[in-house]
């Protein structure tokens, strides 16, 4: 059994709150103005792909540390079942 990293959930759920909370339903404040700006789209982009990053490493975690092509097919079925 794997332990698991609080600073990796932490930087995880940190980055999902910021995409959603700031960046989508902020377009639907009609009250707030000037939220995307050229700071804030750069910054999407890092937290966007802080994300995608630490999503690759934690389902790279489950393949071990060698990869078969035989390995696919059960880790699809987990992941869709």
């Amino acid at each position: 059994m794997r332990v698991r990293q609080c600073g990796i959930d932490w930087m995880r759920g940190l980055s999902i709150l910021f995409i959603v909370g700031y960046w989508h339903l902020l377009g639907y404040a009609h009250g707030i103005n000037h939220y995307k700006n050229g700071f804030t789209g750069r910054l999407t982009l890092v937290v966007l792909g802080l994300f995608i990053f630490l999503s690759g490493h934690l389902v790279s975690r489950s393949f071990g540390p060698l990869f078969r092509r035989t390995d696919v097919l059960p880790f699809y079925r987990r992941r869709l079942c």
